[in-house]
Formats: C-alpha cells, sequence, structure tokens
C-alpha cells in the first residue's frame, strides 16, 4: 500500500519488528533490500532505505547427529513398511527426502550397484490441482550418481519384492518407471509419497522407538557427512560431491559437526608430531 518514494528506514524497522522469527525476519530484509536497491539503480527513488538498518541475523538451530542405537530402534520400528528402505538409505547416502521420494525404479541399476539422482520432489502452494511434481534437484550439483552399499542394495531388493507383490494385489504390474517409494493410499496408490508424508512417518516411528533426542529426518545427512568428515582418508571434495553441494565450504561449515573423534584425531596427530620432534 506504500509508494516507493515513501518507503524510509522507520517504515522498515517497524515492518521488521512484527516479525517474530528470526529466520523469517533476515528473509524479509533480504527481499525488501533487494527491491529497494534495484528501485535505487533504475532512479526510481534517491536512495535505499535499507542501507543505514543493520541486517538482522538468525542463528542456524544445531541439527542433533544419529547415534547407532537410536537408528537400529528407528529401523526395528520400520521394519515391515517402507520406512526401513528409506530409513536404511538416508542413514547410507545421505540423500535428501526431496529425492528419496522422486526415486523410480529406473533411477537403481542392480548390476552396477549404483543409484542415479536425476530429480526432486517440487512442491509448489500455487498450483490449481497437484501441490507436488517431479522436478530437477536444488542445483546443478545434485544430479549426481552415488554407489549403493551392500545394506542399501539388500533393503531396495527386499522393497523392490513387497512392491511387487503389494502392486499385483492392486491388480497392478510394477513397471521401472514407478516409484520406490509410493502412496499407499487408495485414492492415491503408486503416486507421488509427498516429503511431508516422510518426515510425519519418521516422527511417528522416533516416537514409537521411545527415542527422546532432537533428531530429526535431515539427521539422517547430517549423520552420513560427519561420519564421513571424521575419515582421513576420504577428501572433502568428495564428501561435497556425494552431498550433491555446489562447494565444500557449505559442507563443512553446515552439515559437518565436530565430534569427540575428530578432536581426539587432532590430538594423536599432535601427540605424534612432538614423539617425533624427541627423535630428530
Amino acid at each position: 500500500k506504500y509508494k516507493l518514494k515513501d518507503i524510509t528506514p522507520s517504515l522498515v524497522r517497524s515492518v521488521l519488528r512484527k516479525i517474530d522469527k528470526p529466520r523469517v525476519k533476515e528473509y524479509c530484509y533480504v527481499i525488501i533490500n533487494a527491491i529497494m536497491q534495484q528501485a535505487f539503480l533504475e532512479d526510481l527513488i534517491l536512495k535505499n532505505p535499507c542501507l543505514p538498518i543493520k541486517r538482522p541475523k538468525h542463528k542456524p538451530q544445531i541439527t542433533a547427529l544419529i547415534t547407532e542405537e537410536e537408528f537400529e530402534a528407528l529401523m526395528f520400528h520400520a521394519k515391515g513398511t517402507q520406512y526401513e528402505g528409506i530409513f536404511r538409505l538416508a542413514y547410507d547416502s545421505g540423500m535428501r527426502r526431496s529425492e528419496i521420494a522422486a526415486l523410480k525404479w529406473k533411477d537403481i541399476d542392480f548390476q552396477k550397484g549404483t543409484i542415479k539422482l536425476r530429480h526432486a520432489i517440487k512442491f509448489d502452494r500455487h498450483a490449481a490441482d497437484d501441490k507436488f511434481s517431479i522436478g530437477k534437484p536444488k542445483s546443478e550439483n545434485g544430479i549426481r550418481e552415488l554407489d549403493l552399499t551392500n545394506a542399501s542394495e539388500i533393503a531396495l531388493k527386499k522393497q523392490f519384492e513387497k512392491q511387487k507383490k503389494l502392486y499385483a494385489d492392486h491388480n497392478r504390474i510394477l513397471s521401472l518407471n514407478d516409484f520406490v517409494f509410493a502412496s499407499t493410499f487408495s485414492s492415491k496408490f503408486g503416486d507421488i509419497m509427498e516429503p511431508d508424508s516422510i518426515t510425519h512417518g519418521f516422527v511417528k516411528l522416533k516416537k514409537a522407538a521411545g527415542i527422546k533426542s532432537h533428531i530429526t529426518f535431515k539427521s539422517f545427512r547430517h549423520t552420513l557427512l560427519t561420519t564421513l568428515g571424521e575419515s582421513n582418508d576420504i577428501p572433502v571434495k568428495a564428501i561435497q560431491a556425494h552431498a550433491g553441494h555446489s562447494n565444500a565450504a557449505f559442507t563443512l561449515n553446515r552439515y559437518i559437526h565436530r565430534t569427540p573423534k575428530m578432536e581426539a584425531q587432532i590430538v594423536d596427530f599432535l601427540n605424534n608430531r612432538e614423539e617425533k620432534g624427541k627423535k630428530n
């Protein structure tokens, strides 16, 4: 309701003050600042009213890592369901839930032991009909091929046999173009399994397993990348490529947590350095 020329620093501050969530506040500032800066560059206003305002900052919540005991508890309660395969794949590959939901059987090569990530489920809240569709991953780096672990391959083969029987019960033949993990609701049988459904299933099974920590489905990704980061034998560039990130710095800063194992490796290195120094 305001004209560009009437927007002042005090007006922007008053708008930001009404926003409670730090992350939303930061996003709003970024958007308003971008709009006003473009207006300034096009000589629509004399100056950008956002310049005197300090950009709001939000402190990202640290995602908890999944312990081996928690993973075993989740797998025990997921036994016999689609989540048995979903959890195993997430734990071993660090795939995003949108990537797991978009997987089709044609993306998996059991002979080569690989899985091709070419798509992700997208959500469009403004879509007239189906708000979920298959699109590309977050970035070009998200398009990648991963090797399957032995456990993931076993879990996927088990899922294939389970899906084949389930489809036969619904008078359908499972094809390579079908989803690996699909909706089981009668009205949407075989359709996209919404990423939010994966989250809801995780929360339900976490509760059933009696897990009290703050782990989320995204914890699978953080746990896998941190585990890789604990190894001295895996280059950071390889971990970044595996995650599908555009740069290694983002992988290190956002997903690889500092752990006691890492600290112990540092101490061992320093002790060994000291011992070598004494010998010399």
